[in-house]
C-alpha cells in the first residue's frame, strides 16, 4: 500500500499549536486533508505529532525536488483517444482559418513516466469535404528534451488539450504521439497558476497600412524553480467570438506582465489582436533539464567532421565566371528573361571582405550578387573553430533521438548572423554525424534541409534547400587543400524559378598558407599510386557538350518534379572538365505548363550535378590528393592501405584497382568498373544504400558519361531516376 503524506506549511503548524487553548479540538486543513488534534492530549504528545508532520512535509518536499532521470522510450507505448474536437470560433465563419481545439486522452502502456510533446492528428477530410494532410502539433514551442511536467505514470491516463490549425470534423479524427519525454523520478502533477488583473487596450499594428487592434494585458506568476510553459483556455471576443488556447513561457519564479498582442503557435498558426477573458489553466510543462552537456558534445563532434580550413582568415584570390538569369514575373514590365555572363578576378581578405574585378562593366546589383556568391561559396570552409562560434552555455538539447536537434541562444551556430538571438533561437539537426537541417525554435519558419557528402575525413555541404531558395556547392581537393569550384543559387515563387546564379571558381590561390609536404615515397605509397592511376581520369582542359536529354523518375519524387515524370529536350554544358562546368542551358521540348518549366529545367541539371560530385574519373592527381599523408599496408590484408593525414582512413585495392574508399567516420564507398575501349572506367559508386551509376562513350579523346541512374540518394524511398544524353557533340 502506497504511503500518503500530508504537507503542512509552517503557518498552519503554528496555527495548530496556537489554537491549543481552544475548547474541544483543533482542525488543521491542508490540500483538502484534515488533521484533528484533541485537547485532552498532553503537550509532549502534541509536539511529537507536530514533529512527525514536519518530517513528513520535509520528506514530501525532498521527493518532489528529486531530479528526473531522462531515458529513451517508445512513443508507440502511448495510445491516444480523441475525446472532443471543438471549433475555436462560435460564429462558424472562417472556420478553416482559425482551426480547432482538440482534447485527447493518452494511456501510458509503458513502464516509464511519459509526457507527450508532439501529437500527430489525422483526418481524411475537413468539415467541407476537402482532403486534409496529417498535422504535427507541438504542445509548446521550444525544446522537446527534458520535459517533466504533466507526465503520465505507467499504466495511467491523462487528458491534454491543444490547438490544431485544420478545420477538423467532429468525428473520424485520429491522433497519435509523435514525440514524448520519458523519465524516472518526479514530475509536477499539479500546478496552481492564476491570471490576475486582466485589462484590455488598443494598439496600432503595421506601418504601411496601420490597423487598430485589441491587446489583452494581465499578470501571471510561475511558482516553481524551473522554467514553465503554460496553456490557458480563454473566451475570445475578438478577432472572433469563441475559444482559444493562449501559450506563455515563464522563467523560474517569474512574475510576468503578459501583453498579448498576438499568439504564434508552434504549428505555424497565428492569432492577431486577441481580446480575451476567463483564463483557465488547462495544460503546462516544466523544463527540468536543458541537456547542455549532451548538446555541447554533439555540436563539437559535428563541427569537427565538417571540413574547414585551419587558417580560416587566410587571404584568397582567384578567377570566376558568373552567369545570372532573371525570369520576369507576371507583373513585371519586362517580357524577356534577363541574362548576364561575365568573367573576372576576386580577392577575399579577413572574414568576409570580398573585392571583385569584373572584365566588363556591370551594374552594382550584379557586383553585389557576385560578392555574395563568392562569400557563400567559401563560407563552409572558412569557418572559425567551435569554441569561437558557440559556448556550452549558449547551447541546449532540443530533441534527442533521430535526428538530434540542438538549440542555440544568442547568435548561435551561424557565425555570420547579425541576429543577437534575443527573439529567435536557432537550431541544428544532426543525423549520422552530419548536419541534415537548420531552423528556428519559433515553429513558424520551415526548416532548411541540408545535403552533405563524405569528403576525406569529414563531410562537406553540397546543398541547402530553403523556402523559395536553393543553394548548391561543389568542392575538390587540390594541393592538399579543399577548394570550392562552383556555387549555384536559385529563387522560386510557388515552385517556379524566378532567378538563378551559376558561379564557377578557378585558379584559386591562398596567400601565406603553409604548403603541405609531399606524400611519402615508401613502397606502400608507390603501390597505391599505381592503383590510383590505373583507371580512367579526365584529361586536362575542358570541353563543351551539346545534345539532347531524356530524364525520367518513377513518381516517388513528384514534389520536386512538380508531377512531371518524363521530360526531354536539349542541353548545352560549357567548360566541362569532369567535376565542374562554367555554364549550362536546358531547353525543354515538350508541352509542360509554363509555371513548371524552370523548375524542371533546374531538376535536370541538378541530377547531372549529383553524378559529377561523386565521379571518380574527376579525382585529382595522386600527389594532390595525398599531399602530406603517410601510406602503410594493413598487416592482416595486403590489399588494404592505411592512410594517416590523408583524405581517407583506408583504401582497398583488388586486382590493381581501387574498389573501396573508407572515410574517417566509417562510411564506405564501393567502386565498380566497366571496360570502355582501351580504358577501365569507374562507372558504379555505392555509398551505404545509395547507388549511382553511369555509362560512358568516347568523344575526341574524352570519355563522357551519357547515361545515369540514381537510387536512394536522398532516402530509402527515393528514386530510381534516370538521365540520358543523346546525339551528343563534344567541342
Amino acid at each position: 500500500m502506497r504511503a500518503r503524506f500530508v504537507r503542512l506549511t509552517w503557518r498552519e503548524l503554528y496555527g495548530a499549536a496556537a489554537a491549543w487553548h481552544n475548547p474541544r479540538c483543533v482542525s488543521v486543513l491542508s490540500g483538502g486533508h484534515s488533521v484533528t488534534v484533541h485537547r485532552r492530549r498532553t503537550m509532549r504528545e502534541i509536539m511529537r505529532l507536530l514533529l512527525l508532520l514536519v518530517v513528513a512535509a520535509s520528506l514530501v518536499m525532498a521527493l518532489g525536488a528529486q531530479s528526473p532521470t531522462f531515458e529513451s522510450g517508445d512513443p508507440g507505448a502511448l495510445s491516444v483517444k480523441v475525446v472532443k474536437v471543438r471549433r475555436c470560433e462560435e460564429t462558424q465563419r472562417k472556420a478553416s482559418h482559425y482551426g480547432c481545439l482538440v482534447s485527447v486522452e493518452v494511456h501510458n502502456r509503458g513502464d516509464l513516466l511519459a509526457e507527450p510533446t508532439v501529437f500527430e492528428v489525422v483526418a481524411k477530410k475537413d468539415r467541407a469535404g476537402r482532403s486534409l494532410e496529417p498535422v504535427r502539433v507541438k504542445r509548446f514551442a521550444g525544446s522537446l528534451h527534458g520535459r517533466a511536467g504533466r507526465a503520465i505514470e505507467a499504466g495511467a491516463r491523462l487528458r491534454y488539450t491543444f490547438f490544431c490549425p485544420s478545420d477538423l470534423p467532429k468525428r473520424g479524427v485520429k491522433a497519435s504521439v509523435a514525440r514524448a519525454s520519458f523519465f524516472r523520478g518526479a514530475c509536477q502533477p499539479e500546478l496552481t497558476m492564476r491570471v490576475r488583473n486582466v485589462e484590455h487596450e488598443k494598439f496600432t499594428y503595421g506601418n504601411v497600412t496601420p490597423q487598430i487592434l485589441d491587446l489583452t494585458r494581465c499578470e501571471v506568476t510561475n511558482p516553481l524553480a524551473h522554467p514553465v510553459d503554460a496553456a490557458f483556455r480563454v473566451v475570445l471576443e475578438k478577432p472572433y467570438s469563441g475559444r482559444a488556447l493562449l501559450l506563455v513561457h515563464l522563467e523560474p519564479n517569474e512574475t510576468k506582465r503578459w501583453e498579448i498582442q498576438e499568439q504564434s503557435y508552434s504549428n505555424r498558426a497565428f492569432l492577431l489582436g486577441p481580446r480575451a477573458r476567463k483564463f483557465e489553466l488547462v495544460d503546462w510543462s516544466v523544463h527540468r533539464d536543458d541537456g547542455r552537456g549532451i548538446a555541447a558534445k554533439a555540436f563539437r563532434d559535428v563541427w569537427r567532421r565538417w571540413r574547414r580550413w585551419s587558417d580560416h582568415e587566410a587571404k584568397v584570390s582567384g578567377r570566376f565566371e558568373y552567369e545570372y538569369t532573371e525570369v520576369p514575373g507576371p507583373r513585371s514590365h519586362r517580357k524577356e528573361p534577363r541574362r548576364l555572363r561575365v568573367q573576372g578576378a576576386f580577392t577575399i581578405t579577413g572574414e568576409r571582405s570580398v573585392d571583385v574585378q569584373p572584365s566588363a562593366s556591370i551594374e552594382e546589383s550584379d557586383a553585389g550578387r557576385i560578392e555574395w556568391g563568392l562569400a557563400r561559396a567559401f563560407d563552409p570552409l572558412r569557418r572559425p573553430p567551435a569554441d569561437e562560434v558557440a559556448t556550452a552555455d549558449s547551447m541546449f538539447l532540443v530533441q534527442s533521438g533521430d535526428p538530434v536537434v540542438l538549440g542555440f541562444r544568442g547568435r548561435g551556430w551561424d557565425w555570420r548572423s547579425a541576429n543577437d538571438g534575443s527573439e529567435m533561437q536557432a537550431t541544428l539537426s544532426i543525423r549520422d554525424g552530419a548536419i541534415v537541417a537548420s531552423g528556428y525554435l519559433d515553429g513558424l519558419t520551415p526548416p532548411h534541409r541540408w545535403h552533405t557528402r563524405q569528403q576525406g575525413d569529414g563531410f562537406v555541404v553540397t546543398g541547402i534547400d530553403m523556402p523559395n531558395h536553393r543553394l548548391r556547392f561543389d568542392f575538390e581537393e587540390r594541393g592538399g587543400r579543399l577548394l570550392p569550384i562552383s556555387y549555384f543559387e536559385a529563387h522560386d515563387i510557388e515552385g517556379v524559378i524566378s532567378s538563378r546564379t551559376q558561379l564557377t571558381i578557378f585558379d584559386v590561390e591562398v596567400t601565406g598558407a603553409a604548403q603541405p609536404s609531399a606524400v611519402d615515397a615508401g613502397p606502400a605509397a608507390t603501390e597505391l599510386r599505381s592503383a590510383w592511376d590505373a583507371c580512367y581520369r579526365y584529361p586536362d582542359g575542358s570541353v563543351t557538350l551539346r545534345g539532347r536529354f531524356h530524364a525520367e523518375n518513377k513518381g516517388r519524387n513528384e514534389h520536386a518534379w512538380l508531377g512531371v515524370n518524363r521530360v526531354k529536350g536539349a542541353v548545352t554544358i560549357s567548360g566541362f572538365d569532369g567535376r565542374r562546368y562554367r555554364g549550362a542551358e536546358v531547353e525543354i521540348r515538350q508541352k509542360i505548363d509554363a509555371g513548371k518549366r524552370k523548375q524542371v529545367e533546374f531538376m535536370v541539371m541538378d541530377r547531372f550535378r549529383i553524378w559529377s560530385g561523386r565521379d571518380f574519373c574527376a579525382r585529382p592527381s595522386f600527389d594532390d590528393a595525398f599531399a602530406g599523408a603517410t601510406v602503410s599496408k594493413a598487416p592482416d590484408d595486403a590489399g588494404v592501405f592505411r592512410i594517416e593525414n590523408g583524405p581517407y582512413f583506408e583504401v582497398v585495392v583488388r586486382d590493381g584497382r581501387i574498389v573501396e574508399l573508407v572515410y574517417d567516420g566509417g562510411t564506405r564507398r564501393k567502386i565498380g568498373y566497366t571496360k570502355v575501349g582501351a580504358h577501365v572506367v569507374p562507372t558504379s559508386l555505392r555509398t551505404g544504400r545509395e547507388t549511382v551509376t553511369a555509362k560512358f562513350q568516347a568523344f575526341r579523346g574524352w570519355l563522357i558519361p551519357v547515361e545515369f541512374r540514381f537510387d536512394k540518394v536522398f532516402g530509402e524511398d527515393w528514386g530510381p531516376e534516370t538521365l540520358k544524353l543523346t546525339k551528343l557533340k563534344v567541342e
